[in-house]
């Protein structure tokens, strides 16, 4: 799997493609609009639509995230009718530097176009694996676990009240290398060992955001988002020596998910500096939880035929706390 560097060599043209989509909006503008927050004329704001066609100022973004209860990862497979025959689950935390940036613009009246990208620089982590395999004593392994993960979205936004309802969609993509493992117990495991995850996310989501302005001062907005559906495409290959269970030491599956649901809660604060632009703060938490169908396979355990299933899952949930900032400048997209 490529490590953080190879996800970084395309990350700049998804980010690019977000914001060319939401600078387009300021094609045929005869100008560059600010916003006009309720009391009266201020500056251009990175988070109001502007108050005609065009595009406003970029926001970026900078924050330490962590995975307070752990990525969950199972894999388990069954007989029919009986307990598990084989059960696996990896629970490491996801620690590390979130950058991001945003971008809007307006379309037409109460109209308007919103985009967001955001890569996590990470740090390095424990997973604790566990295996139970029926008829033996519980097992057990830790890995060094390195995740890439990143994503983007867009959104169409329109004006209700002292707010915006939005819809949208996002592309996120998670991948953790596990390696090195150590401190086994139990029947399973060799130094050797190797595992992979790949979880490409495909997310509709729906969702509100609400705005308070200080005219010349200060903004407040909370955002909530999240959809009970969604796709994922995943890849997972786990290399466990010594397991005979099954007359195979590598498990090996790539299976189209359902998502069970996903939710997103981000509260900011913004202070306009003089003439130079404005600085705030963040903090945002996300959770989202996958698992294949239960899939019918064919084995063998001992000599014998195995008629039974298999499923994956994946439950996630991160919190990110960190700075913002923009400059008092807009896009230079822009057709007279």
């Amino acid at each position: 799997m490529p490590g953080f560097r190879g996800r970084s060599e395309i990350l700049p043209a998804v980010l690019a493609v977000v914001l060319v989509a939401v600078m387009a909006a300021s094609v045929g503008a005869q100008g560059m609009a600010t916003s006009t927050p309720a009391g009266g004329v201020g500056k251009a704001s990175a988070w109001r639509l502007p108050a005609g066609t065009g595009a406003g100022p970029v926001m970026f973004y900078a924050g330490w995230g962590a995975d307070v209860r752990g990525t969950k990862l199972s894999f388990d497979i069954q007989r029919t009718d009986t307990e598990d025959l084989f059960a696996l689950h990896q629970n490491y935390p996801v620690r590390g530097l979130w950058l991001g940036l945003a971008a809007q613009g307006r379309v037409k009246y109460r109209w308007g176009i919103l985009g967001h990208g955001w890569v996590l620089v990470p740090s390095s982590a424990t997973s604790d694996e566990s295996i139970s395999i029926q008829g033996t004593l519980p097992a057990s392994k830790n890995w060094r676990a390195r995740t890439d993960w990143w994503f983007a979205d867009g959104a169409l936004a329109t004006d209700h009240g002292r707010g915006r309802f939005l819809a949208g969609f996002r592309f996120d993509r998670f991948a953790t290398n596990f390696e090195e493992p150590e401190s086994f117990s139990g029947i399973v495991g060799l130094p050797s060992d190797r595992s992979d995850v790949t979880i490409n996310s495909y997310i509709p989501f729906l969702g509100y955001q609400l705005l308070q302005d200080s005219p010349r001062v200060s903004r407040l907005k909370l955002s909530i988002i999240g959809f009970p559906w969604f796709l994922s495409d995943m890849k997972y290959h786990d290399t466990v020596g010594g397991l005979t269970v099954l007359l195979q030491d590598r498990i090996e599956m790539k299976k189209l998910a359902r998502g069970k649901y996903f939710l997103e809660v981000q509260a900011e604060y913004q202070r306009n500096i003089r003439s130079l632009g404005a600085i705030g703060l963040f903090a945002r938490w996300n959770a989202l939880h996958a698992e294949t169908n239960r899939i019918s396979i064919s084995d063998v355990l001992q000599g014998t035929p195995l008629s039974g299933e298999y499923q994956f899952g994946v439950n996630r949930q991160s919190w990110t706390l960190g700075a913002s900032f923009s400059m008092a400048f807009t896009t230079p997209l822009s057709i007279r």
